[in-house]
């Protein structure tokens, strides 16, 4: 009886082991997998937000598309780049992001009404299968039905009324959504420019990003003491890096001011990471890319530069511009250059003075 008994206890000890080794069963780690994915989600939304500005210093009221005609410049350079995405502006981010093929995307402007756009791509993004179908709602003709995507999603939203304004800004003529769609196939029959618009897998890359929540339309301030403090510490809890950074012209704007340079400080970066950049001001001087929508008075030079270079301009402890800043670039081609040099090579001297925000 003793022997049986041992044997009893060895073979349940046994059983115990192999229980053990055999861990949580398939839909147990399913489980797992969805918890943690929804953890990376809630991690990725920002909730806390700069305030809007009560006056935007731009050129224009709204832009609810963008004018860089010559984009495609940007696009061998930040090619499968994935990682985090911040950007300013509207549908030049869809395609830049859809390019890249990032992974997390936060679309942030100062400009309420540009905001209210983003949601709106965002939400026909996710009811379109296709880009002919994105491209149907955004049309003037079926304005009144995608109205009523509109209205269904947004309606009961506290800012619903701003939404509206967006709608109504977004379908205005000659710089309405609409019309940067028609501008972007002119710009692949001139230039070459692929992207969402005619790449079926890059069209679906960013529908399913959309659909995943990956991608979010925030109210922000590059040089503000919220959004992008927001946006970096969320990064940081989801694992990735920030490895586009897309700041449209409005660098033009302000000198740099000390609380432009802790964003950028802030912000998670690799190697990979890159400025992605234009500016009129300098751009005949710089250079700019023949098809310029405005070549006599507002073209666009277009630039990139290694986030951690640009680090070390934001560490340096002087005033500065565009200006100082593209001082030693190097041309890639006509209209685009790329910024490696640091402030010492382009002959800055320090003078412990940081500029505050300049209008």
């Amino acid at each position: 009886m003793r022997k049986i008994f041992i044997y009893s206890f060895l073979f349940s000890i046994i059983g115990l082991g192999l229980q053990c080794k055999s861990g949580p069963t398939p839909e147990e780690l399913k489980q797992l997998e969805q918890q943690k994915q929804q953890q990376i989600l809630n991690d990725f939304q920002i909730k806390r937000f700069d305030p809007y500005p009560k006056k935007i210093y731009t050129l224009v009221e709204h832009y609810p598309s963008s004018n860089e005609m010559r984009i495609d410049l940007f696009m061998p350079h930040i090619k499968d780049l994935r990682g985090g995405y911040i950007g300013v502006g509207t549908d030049q981010n869809l395609s830049f992001i859809a390019k890249a093929k990032s992974s997390f995307a936060w679309l942030m402007d100062l400009n309420p009404v540009i905001v209210g756009v983003n949601k709106i791509h965002i939400l026909f993004l996710k009811q379109a299968k296709s880009y002919s179908e994105f491209k149907a709602l955004w049309s003037r003709k079926n304005k009144e039905k995608s109205f009523s995507l509109v209205k269904g999603a947004f309606e009961k939203n506290k800012d619903w009324k701003l939404l509206q304004k967006s709608y109504k800004v977004a379908f205005r003529n000659f710089s309405g959504v609409p019309d940067r769609l028609r501008l972007l196939e002119q710009m692949s029959r001139r230039f070459k420019l692929q992207s969402f618009h005619n790449l079926p897998e890059e069209y679906t890359y960013l529908r399913n990003m959309a659909l995943a929540g990956k991608i979010q339309a925030i109210n922000g301030d590059l040089k503000g003491t919220i959004t992008m403090n927001e946006i970096a510490q969320s990064a940081k809890k989801i694992g990735t890096t920030i490895n586009i950074l897309y700041t449209s012209n409005a660098e033009e704007y302000f000198l740099f001011p000390k609380n432009y340079r802790d964003n950028i400080l802030r912000l998670p970066t690799s190697e990979k990471s890159t400025m992605v950049r234009t500016f009129t001001t300098g751009a005949k001087a710089f250079g700019f890319p023949e098809g310029e929508l405005f070549p006599d008075t507002f073209p666009f030079h277009y630039n990139l530069q290694p986030l951690e270079n640009f680090k070390k301009w934001m560490l340096y402890p002087t005033k500065f511009n565009v200006f100082g800043l593209m001082r030693k670039r190097s041309k890639l081609v006509k209209g685009l250059s790329v910024q490696k040099a640091s402030p010492e090579e382009t002959g800055l001297k320090k003078s412990g003075d940081i500029s505050k925000y300049a209008r």
